[in-house]
C-alpha cells in the first residue's frame, strides 16, 4: 500500500468513526428532546419579545441560526462519514480486482 493509499484509507476510516457518532447524536432521543425545546423556547421569545426591540429578535435569530448550524454539521459528518464507508468498500474492490493491497 502506497503513502496516499494508506492516507486516503485513514481519512476515511476516520469519516465512518466519526459518522457513527454523529448518527448516535442526532438519533438520540434526549438530544432531539432538547434542540425541540430549545427551538420551541426561542419561538415563545420571539412570539412575546415587542415589536420594536430589535435587539432581542437579532439574539434570538442568532441563537436559532447556532442551533440549526450544530445540526448542519451534525449531518455533514453522518454524510461524510457514509461516504468513508463507500471509499473503504470501493477501495477492498480494488484491490480484489486489482490483487493491489490499499
Amino acid at each position: 500500500m502506497n503513502d496516499k493509499s494508506a492516507e486516503s484509507k485513514a481519512i476515511a476510516q476516520t469519516a465512518v468513526v466519526r459518522g457513527g457518532y454523529a448518527r448516535e447524536i442526532l438519533s438520540n432521543p434526549l438530544f432531539k428532546e432538547i434542540f425541540i425545546k430549545l427551538k420551541g423556547d426561542l419561538l415563545n421569545r420571539f412570539r412575546s419579545s415587542e415589536l420594536n426591540d430589535e435587539g432581542e429578535r437579532s439574539n434570538i435569530w442568532r441563537e436559532f441560526r447556532n442551533l440549526e448550524n450544530i445540526e448542519k454539521h451534525l449531518n455533514k459528518v453522518l454524510t461524510d462519514g457514509a461516504l468513508g464507508t463507500k471509499t473503504l468498500s470501493q477501495m477492498d474492490k480494488m484491490k480484489n480486482v486489482t490483487g493491489i493491497k490499499t
